[in-house]
């Protein structure tokens, strides 16, 4: 990664952790399991996109 700042890379990846973490559980409060066992294929990728875009605005 010629360029990038090493500590950008640390918090990038711990902001990521952090907020999927959130996501998670505010998920697993919020809605049944049922809907995890239906559409948890589309909600995990969805919340880690989600998290990502969020990351990419936060971090210069």
């Amino acid at each position: 990664m010629p360029g990038m700042d090493r500590s950008v890379l640390w918090r990038a990846a711990l902001l990521q952790a952090v907020s999927v973490a959130a996501v998670a559980v505010v998920l697993a409060v919020a809605l049944p399991r049922s809907f995890f066992e239906d559409w948890g294929w589309l909600a995990g990728p969805g919340a880690w996109a989600a998290c990502a875009l969020l990351v990419g605005r936060v971090l210069p």
